[in-house]
């Protein structure tokens, strides 16, 4: 098989890993720029932004752990033994034959280490120092792309060179056990292969059947390390699948575990690895001369928490602090998904696309919607990466998040940490969706007008345009969406607050004045005539450009749709009529579109009757034309058949996005000067 037909099968990505490399990558500037930014959040008594980049959680960490810290500890603390004490070993031994039945593994088969980046980094060391071939080629290890960021920092610091080999996976980054096959095929320098599910940053765990393949793939290739990074394997929210489940022979298997994952204490750094005992050997040898081997109190606490694990496992005369231990898993299990599952349900209601995990504390937001968009305030830049868009949100003290370059996709997706309270995670919505009406009111391509005009559109000789952000809301989408009965309902929450803007309502009263002096046959000719056009258009222009900019108003559609209406049916639009409506969309600015779903049609005798085919059209087209001038407009679909409680969700749903008082609505959007 050529390298050619090779690269295009599996989207093969080669880096070499080098002795020494500068290790000052898309991760490290994010780090940079964070820290940054909260020291001058310190110096300004400001708070910092919500920080959904690093992996950690805020949950509670169990009671046992509390208690096996408060233990005193003995007279004498000598060194650890540098693999952990037998005790530990023998504990983690005995849970891992209770989580993997018929595997028999020994306390001599164990490493304990400082946590499970320490494990990996002996595990590199040991496998990836010899040469494996004449030709003096670099061992490589291969990953699947959503690969966590450590494994090539790592690699980085070894001081001698790796080749990374980054291979495709399927649809839903599922893993592609067939271009795994090929890649250990092809290249005889793989020494091992990383495997981590549920998968950092994409959530996504084994299923059975994938288990089954890669346990095929481990018996044909004996030769590699099979590495299962089981970081999150216990917050897996439903059945859990290992190759390790389904091996035989567990020679090339090395499976390392991050307790402190697991128990939600980052801080104790525990971990460990479990390989054959020759192996043992070896990596006990250069973690001597590393880390010396895990504090005494740490290792105090996994021996107290898998003594509760074990006991619980062998069904021991009823204990209750192991019944709480595994009372606190199911708890902190579910907390992990109700915070991503209402993370993916406000992201989907803001119109983004993200991954549903099924497992973990991440969700992969895709971001690619953004990409070729204008930077605000950087005249002349767009979005090129996901990169460009994390560094965005972060330099507007908006939230950290970790861009999907960083582990290797083939994409545009941001890793947003899950596991925090309702607060932060409400605020970096919050967040979120004032930068997307900032990054969405510059036009992602020039089919109206272009970035240029927006700054440099001639206004009474050569003074530029004047950006004005207003506090208006619009409701769009084709007839019989439900918009006349969405804003009644509105105006019975708002009253005198909020302005309604009907100019519909208006052209229609025109209609029907028109109509009692015309035939059937007249009318409906005047109605898709160009007189009735540019008469609606001038009503809209009118109004628009007397309202204040300021005053917090609901529009029943906008000068955009006006605008749809004569491009897509007619192309009725006059130069002077563009030029125009340019200057009016260059100058004032939509705080919100709502862009709502279609709804059983109401014949009024004033519309005229439409096929469900042209209201489809007319839907998208409407849609099209908001995003085509820069706008991103959120989905009001129709969430029950019950229409009170649909009516009901779609008010709820407007109040989420206008959360801010009346008066503050605005106030935190940053112009360009």
């Amino acid at each position: 098989m050529s390298q050619a037909k090779l690269d295009t099968l599996t989207f093969i990505n080669r880096i070499i890993a080098l002795p020494n490399a500068d290790t000052k990558d898309v991760l490290n500037d994010i780090w940079e720029v964070a820290e940054q930014i909260a020291n001058r959040c310190k110096k300004d008594d400001r708070p910092t932004p919500p920080d959904l980049g690093i992996g950690q959680s805020s949950f509670r960490y169990p009671i046992a752990i509390k208690n096996a810290l408060v233990t005193p500890p003995p007279p004498i603390l000598n060194y650890p033994p540098p693999e952990g004490q037998v005790s530990t070993c023998e504990e983690i031994a005995t849970y891992l034959n209770h989580r993997y039945p018929g595997l028999h593994y020994t306390s001599d088969e164990i490493i304990v280490t400082s946590g499970a980046t320490s494990a990996l980094y002996l595990c590199f060391m040991e496998y990836l120092a010899k040469k494996t071939t004449e030709n003096n080629q670099p061992n490589a290890v291969v990953v699947f792309e959503g690969a966590y960021p450590g494994y090539e920092a790592t690699l980085n610091q070894l001081g001698f060179p790796v080749e990374l080999i980054v291979v495709k996976t399927n649809a839903g980054f599922r893993p592609s056990v067939n271009n795994l096959r090929t890649t250990l095929l092809t290249y005889s320098q793989v020494t091992m292969v990383l495997l981590n599910y549920p998968n950092n940053p994409t959530g996504v765990a084994l299923n059975e059947q994938e288990a089954w393949d890669l346990q095929a793939l481990c018996a044909e290739f004996p030769h590699v390390k099979f590495i299962i990074d089981a970081a999150y394997e216990s917050l897996t929210f439903e059945s859990h699948y290992s190759l390790i489940d389904k091996a035989k022979d567990r020679s090339n298997i090395i499976l390392i575990h991050s307790f402190s994952k697991a128990f939600c204490v980052p801080g104790l750094r525990a971990g460990f690895a479990a390989l054959p005992a020759s192996d043992v050997r070896l990596l006990k040898a250069r973690q001597v001369n590393i880390s010396g081997g895990l504090c005494h109190s740490s290792e105090q606490v996994i021996i107290s928490i898998l003594k509760l694990k074990n006991a619980f496992f062998e069904n021991e005369p009823i204990n209750e602090e192991a019944c709480a231990l595994v009372e606190w898993e199911k708890e902190y299990r579910a907390f992990c998904k109700a915070q991503t599952t209402f993370m993916h349900k406000k992201l989907t209601e803001l119109g983004l696309t993200a991954l549903m995990p099924e497992g973990g504390i991440f969700i992969f937001l895709d971001v690619s919607s953004f990409i070729g968009r204008s930077i605000p305030n950087k005249v002349g830049k767009k979005f090129e990466s996901d990169h460009d868009v994390a560094n965005f949100l972060l330099e507007k003290e908006a939230l950290i998040t970790i861009p999907g370059a960083a582990f290797k996709v083939n994409g545009h997706y941001l890793r947003l940490s899950c596991a925090h309270s309702q607060t932060v995670l409400e605020t970096a919505l919050k967040n979120l969706r004032q930068m997307m009406s900032l990054i969405t009111m510059y036009p992602k391509n020039d089919r109206f007008f272009s970035l240029d005009d927006i700054y440099q559109l001639p206004v009474q000789g050569n003074a530029k345009t004047k950006r004005v952000m207003t506090n208006w809301m619009v409701l769009t989408g084709t007839g019989s969406t439900g918009k006349t009965t969405l804003i009644n309902a509105l105006k019975a929450r708002f009253g005198s607050q909020v302005t309604f803007v009907h100019v519909d309502q208006e052209f229609r009263h025109h209609l029907e004045l028109v109509k009692k002096n015309m035939t059937d046959q007249e009318y409906e000719k005047y109605v898709v005539s160009q007189d009735a056009f540019d008469t609606a258009l001038k009503m809209r222009m009118d109004i628009e450009t007397c309202l204040d900019p300021n005053a917090f108003c609901i529009f029943d559609r906008s000068l955009i749709d006006t605008l749809a209406y004569g491009v897509e049916f007619g192309n009725r639009i006059t130069d002077a009529q563009r030029e125009s409506i340019k200057q009016h969309l260059s100058t004032y600015i939509y705080k919100q579109v709502f862009h709502l779903g279609l709804v059983p049609l109401e014949n009024d005798g004033i519309r005229l009757s439409v096929t469900e085919e042209q209201r489809v059209k007319s839907q998208s087209c409407f849609f099209r034309q908001y995003a085509s001038v820069g706008y991103l407009p959120v989905r009001l679909g129709i969430f029950s058949s019950n229409r009170l409680e649909s009516i009901t969700r779609r008010v709820e749903m407007i109040l989420s996005v206008m959360d801010e008082p009346i008066d503050e609505i605005g106030a935190n959007f940053c112009l360009p000067k």
